[in-house]
């Protein structure tokens, strides 16, 4: 019997229409082949289109995470806030995820029973994505010198938070009214998403006294830069690395 695949042949003709050893015809056997033949082809090609797929929603994936930046007052920020550990949240207006200060694991929903006391920051503890780190007490206060950047109170995505605007560039970045946690689990501030009167919380990289860190206070009509205890879990909106840093971090 012979088998082969048809690649667009025509078939045999009646007059070779042999019996093979099974009682089958060998233009029937020849067709089955080719029947075999296309079907494994297109799986085939559905295997590759599937991969295809993957490969594309792999890409797309990668170019959400990507963050460019924005400077403002020589400190280049990021336009979102870190969600989950090494990951931005999704748009400028999510609040991200909460995090005590040098802990590189995000606040559970409910009761924090495993605060850190340690009153030295260190840098494998920050949950910010790669190329990116928590901002300094210093950078927080260039955000909010008001020589050099205005601020703005407005809604944004549905959130009420501050936009705040590179006076000499005009380019700015919002950072959302995000509450923050205390470590009993209780959420401590007025719902920015339908009140203007919210206030949001930022940790900086820096300790204050052994006891409280520094971190990034606002709302309508306040900037500051203040320190709150370890234990509370605020948002995070990261810088850039420098040059030296990211050498230092890929070492």
């Amino acid at each position: 019997m012979y088998l082969r695949c048809w690649f667009g042949e025509p078939p045999p003709s009646p007059s070779r229409r042999m019996l093979g050893a099974s009682g089958e015809s060998v233009v029937d056997s020849e067709e089955r082949t080719r029947n075999n033949c296309n079907m494994t082809k297109i799986k085939l090609q559905l295997r590759k289109l599937v991969a295809i797929i993957i490969c594309l929603v792999g890409t797309a994936t990668i170019f959400a995470q990507e963050e460019t930046g924005v400077v403002i007052n020589g400190v280049m920020w990021a336009t979102r806030n870190v969600d989950a550990v090494g990951t931005f949240a999704e748009n400028s207006g999510s609040f991200g995820m909460f995090y005590q200060w040098n802990r590189k694991k995000t606040c559970p929903v409910g009761n924090v029973t495993d605060r850190d006391t340690t009153a030295t920051w260190e840098t494998v503890n920050d949950p910010s994505p790669n190329g990116w780190r928590v901002p300094t007490r210093a950078e927080f206060r260039k955000l909010i010198d008001t020589e050099k950047v205005d601020y703005e109170w407005i809604i944004e995505n549905g959130v009420w938070g501050g936009r705040f605007i590179d006076k000499t560039t005009g380019k700015s970045i919002f950072l959302p009214a995000a509450p923050w946690q205390k470590f009993n689990g209780t959420l401590f501030s007025v719902d920015s998403t339908d009140n203007e009167d919210a206030y949001g919380y930022y940790w900086s990289s820096d300790d204050a006294n052994g006891h409280n860190a520094y971190h990034l206070y606002f709302r309508k009509s306040s900037l500051r830069v203040y320190h709150s205890y370890y234990g509370f879990c605020f948002s995070i909106r990261p810088v850039k690395l420098s040059k030296e840093q990211t050498m230092v971090s890929e070492i």
